[in-house]
């Protein structure tokens, strides 16, 4: 069997080309049996004809987004028009939505097409409507399935991003909350240092001040008792005190 599709763009055809009239796919059929007819001369064998390969078409649409499978299939004829009509039609259905694709894929598969020759191999039969539309539900069913598991594992996944992102939330949290006890910490003990570096300086201040105060008691002290000295000569009167006693 051969899709449709793909024969039509080997020989030279829009997959998507024509507006889907008789004239239409009649040419592009045409196009489809004269490449056959240029492969089977190319193929180098005189056996080897377009009649004697009893070839099948079939149209296939990509129909993913709306049900859980990348292609319809059409119905398998012996007629390249009848493959690229159906082609044409389902495209076409494709284009206006679900439900004018659905009408089409059901009719498609309803239509009862060209038979192989007396003698050949495989057959194509049209579903019976039933048949057909229980084939759509199946599809839909499918597609509904797939959709179904991937919302949840969809779902699934995010439930756990939520929680891993929760986890390193936390972790960030108390991480943070460590740092800024250290930060407290630190900086109560270097408060403390500050503290006890002022009060020694505060109290060697002090001490600065009292053996100050304590060496001019003692100077004068020193120049009251040389005033007081009744050995003073009279050189050492008009000298004055020594200069170790200050000039008071």
């Amino acid at each position: 069997g051969i899709n449709a599709e793909y024969m039509g763009s080997e020989a030279g055809v829009p997959p998507d080309g024509g507006d889907g009239s008789a004239v239409a796919v009649s040419r592009q059929a045409e196009l489809v049996r004269n490449a056959i007819a240029v492969a089977c001369v190319e193929a180098g064998s005189g056996t080897v004809t377009p009649a004697t390969l009893n070839l099948s078409y079939r149209a296939e649409v990509c129909a993913y987004s709306f049900v859980g499978r990348f292609v319809l299939y059409g119905s398998n004829s012996f007629s390249p028009e009848e493959a690229l009509g159906q082609g044409h039609r389902l495209r076409a259905a494709k284009a206006r939505g679900w439900s004018c694709l659905r009408a089409a894929w059901l009719e498609v598969m309803q239509t009862l097409v060209q038979r192989r020759s007396a003698g050949v191999r495989g057959r194509t039969v049209a579903k019976r409507a039933c048949r057909a539309e229980a084939a759509i539900d199946e599809a839909m069913r499918a597609r509904t399935l797939v959709r179904t598991r991937r919302l949840a594992a969809g779902a699934a996944k995010a439930a756990q991003r939520q929680r891993v992102l929760a986890r390193r939330l936390a972790r960030t949290v108390r991480a943070a909350e460590a740092a800024l006890a250290h930060m407290c910490v630190a900086r109560k003990l270097v408060e403390a240092e500050v503290f006890r570096w002022r009060r020694a300086e505060d109290r060697a201040r002090e001490a600065e001040r009292k053996a100050a105060a304590v060496e001019a008691e003692r100077l004068r002290t020193a120049r009251r008792r040389w005033e007081r000295d009744p050995a003073r000569t009279m050189g050492e009167l008009l000298h004055g005190p020594p200069a170790l006693l200050g000039s008071g």
